[in-house]
C-alpha cells in the first residue's frame, strides 16, 4: 500500500481479496498482488486472492511485471508495463462467478501511477470484449482512482492484438467473465509506462456507509466510497530495514488529505498511527527496541471485521510478538490485541478508536517501558504532517513543547494547514487508562506526538489478564474536545 489522493473519475479497473463482513457481496474483489520477489513475466503465483485467476493478452504480455523497489520508501508490490516490448492487457476472472455491473453504483477503484500513458478498463462480455473510452491518467506519484461504470461508454476490444475498436451504444455489462486493464502501449521505460497497485471491483455500494475491506497486508477502511485509514497487518520494511507492523498509514483527513507519514528521513522507525516501546524485556533480559524497530518480529494471527454500530466499522486483530533473542524467534513472547473502530462523520468530525490489550504469553515475567533517560518516551504515538502554522492546545490552552515530558492533560489537539485547508487532530486518553493523565512528549517538527506511557520506569505485562490502553483520535475542524472528552466514559 501507498500514500495516494482520491481523485473521482468515471472509469476503473478490477481484481481483489477477500471482502470484510460489512462489504458483504457488494465487492466483487480485491487484488494486491503478494509480497514476494518480482518477476517478469507477472505469473499466477503473484495473486494474492485465491479466487482469482490472471490472464496475461497481447503482443507485449511477456514484459508485464509484477515489480518492487525495496530502497524506495513505502513502495507497493505492483503490477508495470515498463518493459512491454508490444501492446499489452492483464485480466482476472473470478472461478465460477461472473460480475453483473449493471447497478447505478457499481464502480472500480485502484491506485495507479502512470508515466505519460492512460489506463482503461477491459472487460470479458458475453458479445466479445470491450474496452472504456475514459480511463486513469498520468500522475507524479500514487493516487486512487474511483471509476463509476454507470459514467462510462465502451468500443470494441480485439485482445489479441490489444487494439481499441469502433464504438458501441450500449454494452452487455450482466455477465462479466473478466475484468483488467491495458494503456493500447508498448512500455517505454520508467519514463513511459502504467503502474496498478491494487485494484477493487464493486457490484454496489455496500448496504452500510461505513465498511472495512480486507487487504493482502491489512485492512482498508472506508466512508462510503472515501478512504478513512489503512492498517497493517502485513509487515513493511525500507532497504530490508525498519520492519513494522500492525500500525495505521494512511489516516486521511475530513478533506480527503493524509495525515501521516511512513519511513520519514528524520526518524525511519516512526510509522503513522503507532503504539510501541523502547524496552522490551523478558526475564530481565532485553529482547528488542519496539518503538526503533529493532530484533522484533509482528506475526499477525487472526484477524478481520467485528460487528459494530451502526455509522461505524471495526476490525480486531492479535498480533504475537517475537525476537531471535527469545527462543531464536521461534516463540512469541507477547500478545498484541489491537481493536480500530472507525466513526462516520457528524459535525465536521470523526472519531477513530483504538483499543490496545497487551497480554505475556510466557512464565517469565516480560516487561515494556519507555527511553531510558528523562524523556521516557514510548507509546501511543502519531506522526503526523507537520504543516508551518501547527498548533498544539490541551485542555488549559495553549502547549509548548519542552525536550522532556509535558503534563498537557488528558487530550491534545494539532490544529493547522493540512492539505489545503485548516483542520485539526484530536488525540483524547481514556480514563481508565493505566497511568492517567498521561504526559506528553511533543514536537514543532521532525518527529512523533507521544502520550507516554509508562516512561522511563519498565511495568509489568501481565499474564492473566491483559494491560488494555484506549485512545480516541478525532478529526475535526471545530470541536469542543472537553465535551468530546467527555463522551468516553460511555466507550466500554
Amino acid at each position: 500500500m501507498n500514500c495516494f489522493s482520491c481523485v473521482c473519475m468515471t472509469f476503473l479497473v478490477v481484481v481483489a481479496f477477500g471482502a470484510a463482513v460489512e462489504a458483504g457481496d457488494a465487492l466483487f474483489f480485491r487484488e494486491d498482488t503478494r509480497d514476494i520477489p518480482p518477476a517478469l513475466p507477472i505469473t499466477q503465483e503473484h495473486v494474492s486472492n485465491p479466487a482469482l485467476t490472471l490472464g496475461l493478452y497481447g503482443p507485449g504480455k511477456t514484459g508485464i511485471k509484477k515489480s518492487y523497489h525495496e530502497t524506495a520508501k513505502s513502495d507497493p508490490h505492483y503490477i508495470w508495463s515498463g518493459q512491454c516490448k508490444g501492446k499489452w492487457a492483464f485480466a482476472f476472472a473470478k472461478k465460477g462467478a461472473p460480475a453483473d455491473l449493471t447497478d447505478d453504483d457499481a464502480q472500480i477503484r485502484m491506485s495507479t501511477k502512470n508515466y505519460g500513458r492512460t489506463v482503461y478498463v477491459i472487460l470479458k462480455t458475453p458479445d466479445g470484449w470491450l474496452i472504456s473510452n475514459q480511463g486513469a491518467g498520468a500522475s507524479k506519484d500514487w493516487r486512487r482512482i474511483i471509476l463509476r461504470i454507470s459514467d462510462m461508454s465502451w468500443s470494441k476490444l480485439d485482445i489479441d492484438t490489444v487494439t481499441r475498436g469502433e464504438r458501441i451504444k450500449k454494452a452487455n455489462l450482466k455477465r462479466i467473465t473478466e475484468i483488467g486493464v491495458t494503456d493500447l502501449k508498448p512500455g517505454g521505460g520508467s519514463r513511459a509506462c502504467s503502474r496498478v497497485d491494487w485494484i477493487e471491483v464493486w457490484l454496489r455500494m455496500p448496504k452500510q456507509r461505513m465498511h472495512a475491506v480486507r487487504a493482502a497486508d491489512g485492512y482498508q477502511f472506508y466512508d462510503g466510497d472515501r478512504p478513512v485509514l489503512f492498517y497493517h497487518t502485513g509487515t513493511n520494511t525500507y532497504k530490508g530495514t525498519h520492519a513494522r507492523a500492525s500500525y495505521v498509514h494512511p489516516l486521511t483527513g475530513l478533506d480527503g488529505e493524509v495525515l501521516t507519514e511512513d519511513f520519514p528521513d528524520d526518524h525511519l522507525h516512526h510509522r503513522g498511527i503507532f503504539w510501541a516501546w523502547h524496552q522490551m524485556t523478558v526475564g530481565g533480559k532485553s529482547v528488542g527496541d519496539h518503538w526503533a524497530c529493532q530484533t522484533i518480529v509482528w506475526d499477525a494471527r487472526e484477524s478481520g471485521v467485528i460487528e459494530s454500530p451502526a455509522g461505524s466499522t471495526a476490525v480486531k486483530a492479535t498480533v504475537h510478538l517475537k525476537s531471535p533473542k527469545y527462543k531464536n524467534g521461534k516463540e512469541a513472547f507477547l500478545q498484541e490485541t489491537v481493536t480500530i473502530r472507525a466513526h462516520r462523520i457528524v459535525d465536521q468530525s470523526r472519531a477513530i478508536d483504538f483499543t490496545i490489550a497487551l497480554k505475556s504469553l510466557v512464565d517469565a515475567e516480560v516487561k515494556i517501558g519507555g527511553a531510558e533517560n528523562d524523556k521516557g518516551y514510548g507509546g501511543f504515538s502519531t506522526r503526523i504532517v507537520m504543516p508551518s502554522d501547527l498548533s498544539m492546545t490541551g485542555p488549559k490552552g495553549a502547549v509548548t513543547p519542552k525536550r522532556t515530558p509535558v503534563a498537557a492533560g488528558e487530550w491534545l489537539n494539532f490544529a493547522g494547514t493540512f492539505g489545503k485547508n485548516k483542520s485539526a487532530i484530536a488525540v483524547l486518553v481514556h480514563p481508565d487508562n493505566p497511568g492517567y493523565p498521561q504526559p506528553w512528549i511533543l514536537r514543532k517538527k521532525g518527529s512523533a506526538q507521544n502520550a507516554v506511557y509508562p516512561g522511563r520506569h519498565a511495568v509489568t505485562v501481565p499474564k492473566d489478564k491483559p494491560l488494555v490502553l484506549r485512545y480516541r483520535l478525532l478529526l475535526h475542524k471545530q470541536a469542543d474536545l472537553t465535551k468530546e472528552h467527555a463522551k468516553l466514559k460511555d466507550w466500554k
